[in-house]
């Protein structure tokens, strides 16, 4: 009986061996799986474009900026590459990329990517100077006019808010209704100046539009904010006894 026993031990023992074995084989086979991935040359070379598009060019200026160094090689390299980014999804927008081939776009982006960001080829500086600087400065006065009047046109629309908001409340609060016609006077003339420069600003931008049709501008400003609306020609005073009445 002895025996038996001390045989059935070794046997369980062995088959505990086996199995930690087994188990052991078969963790270090998820952690290969897991860490180290198969991967396809198509997307290793997508890797390798966002460590060229992104990963270098931020190093490269964090760098600078801890050495206190000049920025200006980097700065060209960032417009440049906002430049190529914007034509690369223009031109999967059109279907280039499909017609070309995956593959063969990808390469040809990466080795874009290489000659802009990489600092021996002096690529980013040439595009700049040759193609980006030219093209931003031609439309660079429209651009500004442009933006400004939007800027203009938003806070005009802000005001309107806000005095539609302020005749609400005087509408409702009786005993803040002198307070309110104060603001509500401030606001309209505060939205009269906003619209006689908006005006302004589209005369400018009509000024420096060129000559030819291909180039024109046309923009307007908003036709719903007239200077009646402002309140134009009407004092504080009758401002004020206006919308009182009303």
């Amino acid at each position: 009986r002895e025996r038996e026993r001390e045989s059935e031990r070794e046997s369980e023992r062995a088959s505990e061996r086996e199995q930690d074995s087994r188990n052991k084989a078969g963790t270090g086979t998820i952690a290969c799986t897991i860490y180290w991935p198969p991967l396809k040359p198509l997307e290793v070379m997508g890797m390798l474009t966002l460590i060229l598009g992104i990963a270098v060019p931020v190093y490269g200026s964090f760098k600078c900026l801890q050495k206190k160094e000049d920025t200006t090689a980097w700065l060209h390299c960032w417009l440049v590459l906002a430049a190529f980014y914007e034509l690369e999804w223009l031109l999967e927008v059109i279907g280039v990329d499909d017609a070309f081939g995956s593959a063969n776009f990808t390469v040809l982006k990466l080795m874009t990517l290489a000659y802009i960001v990489l600092p021996r080829t002096h690529g980013a500086k040439l595009i700049y100077e040759r193609v980006v600087d030219p093209f931003l400065a031609d439309h660079e006065q429209r651009v500004d006019a442009m933006l400004e009047l939007a800027s203009r046109q938003a806070s005009i629309r802000l005001l309107e808010l806000k005095r539609a908001g302020l005749e609400l409340l005087a509408a409702k609060g009786q005993d803040a209704q002198v307070a309110l016609m104060k603001l509500l006077t401030q606001l309209a003339q505060a939205q009269q100046q906003a619209a006689t420069a908006a005006a302004a600003t589209e005369t400018e931008i009509d000024s420096a539009t060129p000559k030819h049709a291909s180039d024109k501008v046309s923009i307007q400003a908003d036709p719903r904010v007239t200077t009646a609306d402002c309140g134009a020609g009407e004092d504080e005073t009758s401002f004020t006894a206006h919308a009182k009445a009303e």
